[in-house]
């Protein structure tokens, strides 16, 4: 997975992921369950776009894959991939900018 720069020091290894292997229909095909097993020591630049990412490699659990005989994986084959960093309420979702704006309101400059 390409993770993105300013999002590596919330990463790090044995972290769960949710891939969805983005060839199949999204409304039938089960979310596959892994596990951050490496993420690279530097960061990478894509030659054409010249985006800077960090490469994660997860590792899919193989009970949940052999549960879901519609999946079949193949070389290259694209994944959308969310890696669990913190568990967080709907209430939080929504409290979460505002209470990030009240910490820096009332400081003079």
């Amino acid at each position: 997975a390409q993770v993105r720069v300013e999002d590596i020091s919330s990463l790090r290894a044995d972290m769960t992921a949710e891939v969805r292997f983005t060839s199949y229909k999204q409304r039938t095909t089960p979310v596959i369950h892994g596990r951050v097993t490496h993420i690279s020591a530097d960061r990478v630049t894509d030659a054409k776009t010249g985006f800077p990412y960090y490469v994660a490699d997860i590792a899919v659990d193989a009970q949940e894959l052999a549960a879901a005989p519609q999946i079949q994986l193949y070389p290259g084959m694209p994944a959308s991939v969310m890696i669990v960093t913190e568990e967080r309420t709907a209430l939080d979702y929504i409290l979460g900018p505002l209470t990030a704006s009240l910490h820096t309101a009332f400081r003079q400059k």
